[in-house]
Parts: C-alpha cells; structure tokens; sequence
C-alpha cells in the first residue's frame, strides 16, 4: 500500500473539509484525522488527535491495524516530530509493533531468498508478486508494510516442482482458489491484533501461468 504526502495543485478547488466533516460520527472524523495526518500541510483537523483518552487511542488502533495503517502513521509522526499527542502506553504499543514488523520483514526476506535460490537452481521460470516486489517504487519503507504472505507466478510448467520445493521447505498445500494454491506452514491462530507484527510463520501462495516472461 502507497501513501504520499500530497497538497492541494494551484489548479484545483481547496477541499471543504468542515463541510464533509458534518456528516461524520466521531469515529469517523477521527479516522479523517489519521488520513489527514499525510498531507502537507498538516490540516488544523489533525489536532482531533490530541487529547484522546486512551480508549479511544486503543479503539482507534484497532482500525488502523485492519486498514494496514498503524506503523505508517507512527512513522509519519515521527517525521512530523508529534509523537507525544500519543498518551505513553499507546506509543510503547507502536514502537513494539515496529520493532517486532521490522523482524518479521526481515525473516520473510530471508525466506523468500531462499525460495528463490531453489527455484533458480532447479531453473524454473517465476517472478515475484507483490509484497517486496513494491519496494522501493510503491512501499519505500518495507518494514512498515505488513505482508501477509509470499506470492510467486510461475509457469504452468514449472508448478509441480515449485510445489516439491514448498514442500520439503515444510509447507503443506493448504487451499485452491481458482489459479492460487496456498500453502501453510503453521495454522496457528492470530491470538490478537498485536500479533500481527510478530515473526510468525507466514503463507507461500504459488500461482500457475502461461504468461510469466523470463527476464532479458
């Protein structure tokens, strides 16, 4: 997911943000607050923000660990050198979720290398999918993306190797959906939203195709 600062070209109307502002409920307009929070300039809106109890804070996260946002937002906060509108045991919470994000990035890096190795060794055609495969053009900071999975197109041809590679790597084909297999290590259960962040193991999805091109 790719976030941009932006501001407003001389061609184009301001935005009436106090206009469409009335027609949000207060979860809502806290939920501008945080997207508001990327623009430059900063917007008088962001100053909702402050204040908040830590309920809310915590009410707040939870939305923003669904929607992907919660390590993009630290960052820009950071940046903007306004982290302490974040009460101490919010912030603590964030740092700890970056710091577990950056660990998990890494170990799914490590792995994905890995893979690749295998399946160039035994010369099968693939290209990576999503993922690493943004960065830097559309995830500048990978370790503030949080992957769900590793993806992989690979030829038609080359699927059932790919699989016996997965496969003595420790993964068991899990689910078929349509051209996707997705294989699991682990089906343990996410215990909370905290647990995001943490090196977990993670999936592999491998996605037949007639239409990868090798690279020149």
């Amino acid at each position: 997911m790719k976030i941009r600062k932006v501001s407003t070209p001389v061609w184009m109307p301001t935005l009436n943000t106090n206009l469409a502002s009335n027609f949000l409920n207060r979860e809502q307009l806290l939920r501008e607050a945080v997207l508001l929070t990327f623009c430059d300039p900063l917007p008088e809106q962001y100053g909702r923000l402050a204040d908040l109890s830590v309920r809310r804070w915590h009410k707040l996260l939870q939305w923003l660990d669904v929607s992907g946002l919660t390590l993009y937002l630290l960052d820009r906060l950071v940046e903007l050198r306004r982290c302490n509108i974040l009460p101490p045991g919010v912030l603590g919470r964030l740092q700890q979720n970056l710091h577990d994000n950056i660990g998990r990035t890494r170990g799914m890096a490590a792995e994905s290398v890995a893979i690749q190795q295998e399946f160039q060794g035994a010369g099968l055609l693939y290209a990576t999918l999503k993922g690493f495969s943004l960065c830097p053009g559309s995830v500048p900071k990978a370790e503030l993306r949080h992957q769900f999975d590793l993806d992989f197109l690979v030829d038609e041809e080359s699927a059932r190797e790919a699989r016996q590679i997965l496969e003595r790597r420790g993964y068991r084909l899990y689910a078929i959906s349509g051209r996707s297999w997705e294989f699991k290590i682990s089906e343990k259960p996410v215990v909370s939203l905290d647990d995001l962040y943490k090196d977990a193991p993670w999936s592999c999805i491998l996605r037949p195709s007639t239409r990868v091109i090798p690279a020149c």
